[in-house]
């Protein structure tokens, strides 16, 4: 079909569920035959001041592409950009989207409309949107978010159904901490506010991997299928890649709770052979717990906190290990560790052991994960802390 100047069609690409190992809808996007790019065509139209008809244009194919995909069926959802844009004039968009789709033949629960959080500036209209079209049956999708126009504070004003991570955050976070840890606090804010997580743009099993690990549930991406028309388009064959996936993915992550509980059991018993050292002195510690670490490199740190989380030794740490900037260096004595979770974590009746999440040290700008527990020194009651080195092959996922 033609708009303006240009032949414009529909192309899909699945997106999975890993849970359920099925295809559980498309998204659609449009294509020209003469090469343009999607954006390309709406800043024309923009300049052309058609940008509303376009968007129009553009959903009424999607609709209709999805309406005639071959194994399309009541449990399929059809994902579909919205020009948010066009919302500043809202008598102009008003019932339009559920019109159209009673026109497909669609029932409203099998759309998801996906929300580019940039594209308007008047957040009540936005707000009014959602909740309107909300209320109709559809879906609610915010796109791209970690993108360079993320805004927090949109997930708490639309509580959107499902929250798609941006394409730059799952590339390569099989191998990025940085990534790991942003996707990890995406997912625990969209299971705060009752939305399920889709990684977008996906290409490597390695990168399913790692955020199967993090709890991300719905993939998108070329590693199932690149996007296509509906005539070529194969859901069981993007279904049996998934499939024929899973016993490599079940493998992995027993690999990495092996490997995690083996990692966590050397830990402890380095922690255990600093209990035995301070349990032969009475003072001046640093010295012992210096030659501990002199044996063990894993260990990137230790130090003693007293009952109030106040520290009562030194940090002792590995001297050949340079910070990268003065603004990371070792707590003194003296030094407050109260607000630290491998503290409060022992109070006021905390269990005698406790390992935290991986975070960058203050003491040294690595990567650390702590492993405190609570022992008796001199007498007196006092947590150990041991900061272990979250060393790169602890991220890679090969």
């Amino acid at each position: 079909m033609r708009f303006r100047n240009h032949a414009l069609y529909p192309v899909f690409q699945p997106i999975m569920d890993i849970r359920k190992q099925e295809a559980m809808g498309v998204e659609a996007l449009i294509r020209s035959e003469d090469g343009i790019a999607p954006e390309g065509l709406f800043c024309e139209a923009e300049w052309r001041g058609s940008r509303l008809a376009l968007d129009r244009f553009c959903r009424t194919l999607a609709m209709q592409g999805f309406h005639d995909l071959q194994g399309c069926s009541q449990q399929m959802m059809l994902f579909m950009n919205v020009d948010v844009s066009s919302l500043e004039d809202s008598a102009a968009t008003e019932g339009w989207i559920i019109e159209c789709a009673e026109h497909a033949g669609l029932a409203h629960q099998q759309i998801a409309l996906e929300i580019v959080e940039s594209g308007i500036s008047s957040n009540d209209k936005l707000v009014d949107f959602v909740s309107r079209h909300r209320q109709a049956g559809f879906l609610i999708v915010l796109d791209d978010f970690g993108d360079s126009h993320s805004n927090l504070n949109r997930i708490v004003q639309l509580k959107p159904d499902i929250i798609k991570i941006d394409k730059e955050l799952i590339r390569d976070i099989h191998t990025d901490h940085y990534k790991q840890t942003i996707v990890s606090a995406v997912i625990t804010l969209a299971d705060g506010v009752g939305a399920i997580t889709l990684a977008e743009g996906v290409e490597t099993k390695q990168e399913i991997f790692a955020c199967c690990e993090l709890g991300v549930t719905l993939y998108q991406g070329y590693y199932f299928a690149m996007p296509d028309v509906p005539g070529q388009l194969s859901r069981d064959g993007c279904e049996t890649q998934l499939r024929q996936l899973m016993p490599e993915l079940n493998a992995h992550l027993e690999y990495r709770l092996r490997n995690d509980q083996h990692r966590q059991g050397r830990y402890e018993t380095i922690s255990a052979e600093a209990c035995r050292l301070l349990s032969r002195i009475e003072a001046e510690p640093e010295v012992e717990l210096a030659s501990l670490i002199a044996d063990h490199p894993e260990v990137d740190a230790i130090y003693l906190l007293d009952e109030r989380g106040v520290q009562i030794s030194e940090t002792i740490q590995w001297f050949t290990r340079p910070a990268p900037h003065p603004l990371f260096a070792p707590a003194a004595r003296g030094s407050s560790h109260a607000y630290r979770k491998y503290f409060y974590s022992h109070k006021p009746e905390g269990g005698g052991r406790f390992l935290s999440e991986p975070y960058i040290s203050r003491a040294s700008g690595h990567v650390c994960r702590t492993l405190s527990t609570r022992i008796r020194f001199a007498g007196k009651p006092c947590i150990l802390c041991i900061d272990f080195l979250h060393r790169p092959d602890d991220v890679n996922h090969s």
